[in-house]
């Protein structure tokens, strides 16, 4: 039987049914999950007294598991695929859910941490090997485009009625809500979703040690700004949200911050991406990071609800398009078969960046909050200069 090559695998378009149930299928698990990790700074200190501290230990032990989750995630995949470990992520965090839904205090949520770390290594590392291994390879950086926008859109729109739903009737019934969305998605995977096309052979990881892989210099660029961003990232998850209560704001005012945020990240994924295929991923990466870097020092000084709205929107689409990037380069860059340890990796870069942002936040965020937003913006700077090292062929 004669082999099939690259572009029957990967016709060139993005209109087919699989990309279209696979759009679906992670705005139904985002809209379950990202409103979550964005509200949960406010769920542990107003639902479970756990105060700022608290958080970050939360959300320290949620990443810290999923690095070391992450590194058998590509082994499942190769074994399984990227479908079936998204599938397990989705289940995962339905128990976090639930817990979110019965717990007395903030010890029961701590106690499933590690099991929802390991979820999330599953769930995102699924995703991106997934989007990947499914996209047309001349059209990779609008495909991860598009899934960006959908990643930065319907959280937004989504936290907008879920902060109404934990204004009026509480975070329960919020995780109830958000739970129902992650059960629909879970189910549509399983029974709707089309495996991924390539061949067993093409997704199984060769004889290339992680450490090998961060060895290669455009690589180990790539996971350097991944880790940089993610720390900025974790000073915005902790810190806006209170910022935005301190300013006057309430919570629907929160859900509103992150659907004024959404617009503008998910319109910047589409251009970004669709951009980057003509005229390379290192300029675009660049222009993502000018973009961040003074938009996260912003929220430290900023003090008014109007002001934080329009940064949070810079912010959102230049940390999103930072993530857009990242993915579409470890796309770029994975040797043959490595597609998944190299996605492992970018999963186990963004998570030591949070874990290392939300430790910073602890020790310093409880007392002076906006010193958290100027570290993250310190962390973005340092990511900057990792850019030269990414080289002078990436593709365009």
């Amino acid at each position: 039987m004669r082999a099939q090559t690259s572009a029957e695998l990967h016709p060139a378009t993005l209109r087919t049914r699989r990309f279209a149930t696979f759009a679906l299928v992670v705005a139904l698990g985002v809209a379950g999950w990202l409103p979550t990790s964005y509200f949960m700074s406010l769920i542990v200190r107003e639902q479970l007294g756990g105060g700022i501290t608290g958080a970050a230990l939360v959300i320290g032990t949620l990443h810290l598991t999923r690095i070391v989750g992450s590194l058998a995630t590509g082994h499942w995949i190769a074994r399984l695929s990227s479908r079936t470990v998204h599938s397990l992520g989705l289940a995962g965090m339905v128990v976090l859910m639930l817990t979110l839904v019965l717990a007395p205090n903030v010890g029961w949520v701590i106690a499933v941490a590690p099991l929802t770390g390991l979820s999330m290594a599953c769930f995102w590392t699924g995703l991106q090997t997934y989007q990947i291994e499914t996209a047309p390879p001349p059209r990779r950086g609008a495909a991860v485009g598009i899934i960006g926008f959908v990643v930065v859109l319907v959280p937004g729109v989504a936290g907008v009625g879920q902060g109404i739903v934990a204004d009026a009737f509480g975070f329960r019934v919020f995780a109830l809500v958000a739970g129902a969305a992650l059960v629909l998605s879970l189910l549509l995977t399983l029974r709707i979703l089309p495996g991924p096309s390539a061949p067993r052979a093409v997704r199984r990881s060769p004889s290339i040690g992680f450490a090998e892989l961060v060895r290669f210099r455009s690589l180990g660029a790539v996971l350097a700004i991944r880790t940089a961003s993610s720390i900025g990232y974790a000073a915005v998850l902790l810190l806006a949200g209170p910022k935005m209560i301190a300013a006057g704001g309430d919570l629907r005012t929160v859900g509103a911050m992150t659907l004024v945020a959404a617009i503008g990240g998910a319109a910047a994924q589409v251009a970004i991406g669709r951009w980057s295929d003509h005229y390379g991923r290192r300029l675009a990466v660049v222009l993502a990071l000018a973009l961040a870097i003074p938009a996260t020092a912003a929220f430290g000084f900023v003090d008014n609800i109007a002001g934080l709205l329009i940064v949070a929107t810079v912010w959102a689409a230049a940390n999103w398009g930072i993530n857009t990037m990242a993915v579409t380069l470890c796309g770029d860059l994975a040797p043959p078969g490595a597609l998944s340890r190299v996605m492992v990796l970018d999963g186990v870069a963004f998570s030591m960046g949070t874990t290392a942002g939300a430790i910073l936040i602890a020790a310093t965020g409880a007392a002076v909050p906006q010193i958290g937003f100027y570290v993250g913006a310190t962390a973005l700077v340092l990511g900057l200069t990792a850019v030269p090292l990414l080289g002078r062929t990436i593709r365009s």
